[in-house]
């Protein structure tokens, strides 16, 4: 037994020794590496020139007058400056007429080359007239393709002749009229370079910038044909803007307003297509009186409907977001945005899900008492009335909050809560979110609770996480 331990004890001074020695040493083990250097990814750029961008307007009357068969032509060469493919698109912008509209007896042809005479003006070298254009939304698309600067597979640039003409059936109506406007030129990508894949049409989709418009009538027919625009001014609409389609206005800060006895700003109804609406730096303010006014009023859309937004404002004094009966699913993403109404969000639509972040979501009530003694309202209303096609109504919604602040204000004897659950297994998700009540800021999850009205038959499948 004594042997056994002193052995042992021998054996750990070994292995203590070895260990140390094997702490100094270097070891030979078999290796190899390799480095590949130089790597670089270098995007390309996307150069169109008007006349090597000389700023002087192509049509002007400071010579002379217009009068019936009267034309000017112009020289047009646009350039490819950058070093990619690109196609491009023209189009009449920012019109203003005084007097009757010139733009409906003023005709526009394009003459290949730089030296157009008087026996071009055919009709196979008419664009239509300005007026017709303007509808028409751009000109130039079909053979407007340029190569890069320095190519030798392609064109870099084309050299035209525009001519306006005033026809001479132009009566003494059109005395003493103007027209004012701008021609814009725009470029994106075009299919002629191949990805890793050996892939043409990886940039088929590309889309040109958005359409200046200046009117409620530009406004309008871009919407209608599917084009994205972009606002020169404040617009006021003739009516609710119709979204059957895709829709995209880029504000640039300015207002979007309706006409007195309007309800509803966008107007999204009886569609079978998907609708994506994006809007960017445009103040909607919307209706604020009249009754069940909205501000984007969704109804009958048989597939999804998205709204994204950034930087926008939006109101009416009902519902600042109202998605009533017949929706299939709603969604949207609201960013650095203020809306306000008594509800900014009503919706009746199942498997609704919205996020907010970074937004000011303001729920007012200054409603009267209605027949019954009450009119109770919330911030944001998941509703099951009587008469939803869909007998869960609003079921199975998620709404998600970051950094936002949340409203419930009511200057009457009614109530106004942050949140009213009228339908099954709502989600409600907020990330450090602000609430605040009639001015007060809540800082306790007893007080913030309070002000959530929940149906009974709601209660059980009803989510609420704060972080």
């Amino acid at each position: 037994m004594k042997r056994t331990k002193k052995s042992l004890l021998f054996s750990g001074l070994a292995l203590m020794m070895s260990a140390l020695l094997l702490a100094g040493t270097t070891f030979a083990w078999f290796t190899d590496s390799v480095t590949n250097k130089g790597n670089t990814i270098e995007s390309g750029t996307l150069d169109i020139e008007l006349n090597e961008n000389d700023e002087a307007p192509l049509f002007s009357s400071t010579d002379f007058m217009w009068e019936p068969g009267r034309s000017q032509q112009k020289v047009v060469t646009l350039s490819n400056a950058g070093s990619l493919w690109l196609k491009y698109t023209m189009s009449f912008t920012n019109v203003q007429t005084t007097g009757e509209n010139l733009t409906e007896v003023l005709d526009v042809y394009k003459v290949a080359g730089d030296n157009a005479k008087p026996e071009d003006l055919i009709p196979e070298n008419k664009l239509g007239t300005m007026a017709e254009l303007m509808k028409q939304g751009s000109f130039e698309t079909e053979n407007g393709v340029l190569a890069p600067k320095g190519s030798t597979e392609g064109n870099t640039s084309e050299t035209f002749t525009l001519v306006i003409k005033m026809q001479e059936t132009a009566d003494n109506k059109y005395q003493n009229a103007s027209v004012n406007f701008a021609i814009d030129v725009r470029a994106t990508q075009y299919t002629k370079e191949t990805d890793g894949f050996g892939n043409e049409d990886y940039d088929a989709g590309a889309e040109f910038d958005p359409v200046s418009v200046s009117t409620s009538e530009e406004l309008e027919k871009m919407v209608a044909d599917g084009k994205p625009v972009a606002l020169e001014n404040d617009i006021t609409l003739t009516g609710a803007l119709q979204a059957s389609g895709d829709v995209t206005i880029v504000g640039n800060g300015h207002k979007l307003n309706i006409p007195a006895g309007t309800d509803r700003v966008i107007n999204v109804a009886e569609t079978s297509e998907p609708v994506t609406i994006t809007l960017k730096d445009v103040d909607m303010p919307g209706p604020t009186t009249g009754t069940y006014t909205r501000g984007i009023s969704i109804w009958e859309a048989e597939e999804e409907v998205t709204i994204v937004m950034d930087n926008c404002s939006l109101g009416a004094n009902y519902y600042a977001i109202n998605s009533a009966f017949g929706n299939d699913k709603i969604n949207a993403v609201i960013r650095n945005s203020t809306i306000s109404g008594w509800a900014v969000l009503n919706t009746h639509s199942p498997y609704a899900n919205l996020t907010f972040e970074n937004c000011t979501l303001i729920g007012n009530n200054d409603k009267p008492y209605n027949a019954d003694g009450w009119n109770g309202f919330a911030t944001f209303v998941f509703d099951n009335a009587s008469g939803n096609p869909d007998p869960d109504g609003a079921h199975d919604c998620t709404l998600n909050f970051k950094n936002c602040r949340i409203e419930a204000n009511s200057d009457t004897d009614n109530a106004q809560y942050f949140f009213s659950i009228r339908a099954i297994n709502t989600t409600i998700n907020a990330e450090n979110c602000t609430f605040v009540k009639n001015g007060k800021e809540l800082t306790t999850m007893d007080e913030i609770t309070s002000n959530i009205s929940v149906h009974d038959y709601a209660l059980d499948s009803f989510v609420f996480n704060v972080k």
